[in-house]
């Protein structure tokens, strides 16, 4: 591997565990990416992660991950069994020296315990790192294998100890609002027994009970109800007969579908009127005839502030992209964003195009760590930063720089991690039309000659609004009439096709279909990938193309 790619390499996996930490809802839900990240990363074979255990004071196993093809059952039920002290196994090892470790020979190393699985898997190297949260204390530690592991480089050990410190920031983020999250279930509880409508019904589904909140809800007096069919009541028409075989099924012991989940449908209320509703049913246990329960609430307030937010969201995402694109003599523009499907989240992919000279405009795509109203803001900062920067800086490497203080500053309240990647197009250019373009981390822009053929463009640069140098490299390439110069971010390739992921290299394919074609026909061909019939993905995507016309 060379030292761009494990430059590479490193920023991926850097980007990648930010992004995951950023998304995820908690720490089940992220252990597994974070492993399969940092282990790809590491090139290692299988690997675990594993929490400390307040009460008992011994790392307790999560969760494991093992690359494609490697049988690691056995090693993770041994895991499982195993519960680790400071010093004991390679957790324990680097729990105890609060740091990462790493051996390239785990069988010569006495405190590992679970030799006879590595003998099995022909396991050597070994390399873990603890997580750290506020203070220094350890929260757990993620350990990784492979048959050989060379001695890491220090820059890599850095990386591991970054990764720790980060990850032990969410891990405590989430433990706290656990804890604050079971205090107000358990306040909350009492009140919403007493709120929510009860209703129970029989096998034929007759109504047996109708408590007082279902009474204001729906519009029904209890005495005029009991006895009567729920389905004629209180579901509408349309849904009667689906309700009415459900309900068969259960009462004869089928699996079902409804039971036990919190489901939202639509109810109907005595004068007709159907409105939404947040549903719980369960099968009451005894013995005799069954007995089935429903929990629900009136939920249109809910639903209706939701659909306000959801277009609140999509107008202010659309504040962050330009309203039009520009009109440059000699240079064709287009452009494409979609937000992703958490609609009531705003993104932060952004876009901008800038006259700055005759014959000249910078170029900008951008893409904030994480969603909602903090990326929101992040992002247009950036974009007001780097259209202010690049009025007087004809480097995109400075403006980037620039944009790195800019964010900086505003460090201690918010965490303003973005990738943005930039071109300086200048058709007048002595040589011939020229386009100059810096990376923050970003994936780089890719330039499509007239006869198909297509090259990515830069170095990746480090992600901006991280640290105080931000490495940032300008590269220049000569472009001429015809050439296509495509900046993306990367929703755009993490998309999933039926065949699997689309990836840049699956991208240059479909980009050199384009070849020879106006700058809307790449935007036509692409977002006919990514999004077939309108359909979204989770994350958002944005395009932004330039030909040069001669």
């Amino acid at each position: 591997m060379t030292t761009v790619e494990r430059a590479t390499n490193r920023l991926q996996a850097q980007f990648a565990v930010m992004e995951a930490l950023a998304e995820a809802a908690g720490v089940e839900d992220v252990m597994p990416r974070l492993l399969d990240t940092i282990g790809t990363s590491l090139e290692c074979d299988l690997g675990a992660a594993w929490l400390v255990d307040e009460l008992a004071q011994r790392l307790r196993y999560v969760v494991g991950w093992s690359r494609s093809g490697v049988d690691a059952a056995a090693f993770e039920a041994a895991s499982r069994e195993q519960a680790f002290g400071p010093g004991e196994g390679i957790p324990g090892l680097t729990w105890e020296l609060e740091r990462p470790v790493w051996a390239q020979d785990v069988r010569k190393v006495a405190a590992f315990q679970r030799l006879e699985m590595a003998i099995a898997l022909d396991l050597h190297g070994a390399i873990a790192f603890p997580i750290i949260g506020a203070g220094g204390r350890t929260l757990g530690a993620l350990e990784f294998f492979a048959v050989n592991i060379s001695e890491p480089a220090p820059d890599t050990l850095a990386l591991l100890a970054t990764f720790g410190r980060q990850i032990g920031q969410f891990v405590e983020r989430v433990q706290i609002l656990e804890r604050a999250r079971t205090s107000e279930v358990l306040k909350a509880a009492v009140v919403d027994g007493a709120l929510d409508c009860v209703i129970t019904i029989d096998g034929d589904g007759r109504i047996l009970e109708f408590n007082p909140a279902a009474e204001a809800t729906f519009g029904h007096r209890r005495e005029d109800v009991l006895g009567q069919e729920m389905a004629g009541l209180l579901i509408p028409e349309n849904m009667r007969a689906g309700h009415r075989a459900g309900l068969q099924r259960q009462v004869a012991g089928e699996p079902s579908r409804i039971l036990n989940q919190r489901l939202e449908l639509t109810a109907q209320r005595a004068g007709g009127e159907l409105f939404p509703i947040e549903l719980t049913a369960l099968r009451l246990p005894g013995e005799g005839p069954p007995v089935f329960a429903a929990f629900l609430r009136d939920i249109t307030a809910r639903a209706t502030a939701e659909r306000e937010r959801a277009e609140l969201a999509l107008t202010l995402q659309q504040a962050l992209l330009p309203p039009h694109l520009p009109e440059i003599e000699g240079l064709e523009l287009a452009a494409w964003f979609q937000p992703g499907s958490e609609g009531l989240l705003i993104g932060g992919d952004f876009y901008d195009a800038l006259p700055s000279g005759h014959g000249q405009c910078q170029l900008i795509i951008g893409d904030v760590v994480g969603k909602g109203a903090v990326a929101a803001t992040i992002a247009s900062q950036a974009r007001h930063t780097l259209r202010a920067a690049a009025l007087t800086i004809e480097s995109p490497a400075e403006v980037l720089r620039t944009l790195n203080a800019s964010l900086l500053r505003d460090a201690e309240r918010v965490l303003p991690m973005c990738s943005v990647a930039m071109a300086w197009v200048n058709l007048l250019s002595h040589g011939g039309p020229m386009a100059t373009v810096a990376s923050g981390g970003h994936p780089l822009p890719m330039v499509v000659n007239r006869d198909g053929t297509v090259r990515t463009v830069g170095t990746p640069g480090t992600i901006l609004g991280v640290g105080s140098k931000a490495t940032v490299e300008p590269v220049s390439v000569p472009l001429q009439a015809g050439d296509l110069l495509v900046l993306y971010t990367d929703g755009v390739t993490e998309v999933e096709t039926p065949d699997g992921r689309l990836g840049p290299e699956r991208l240059a394919e479909v980009l050199a279909g384009a070849a020879g074609g106006s700058a809307q026909d790449v935007v036509d061909r692409v977002s006919a990938v990514v999004a077939p019939e309108g359909r979204r993905s989770t994350d958002d995507a944005a395009l932004l193309v330039a030909r040069v016309v001669g």
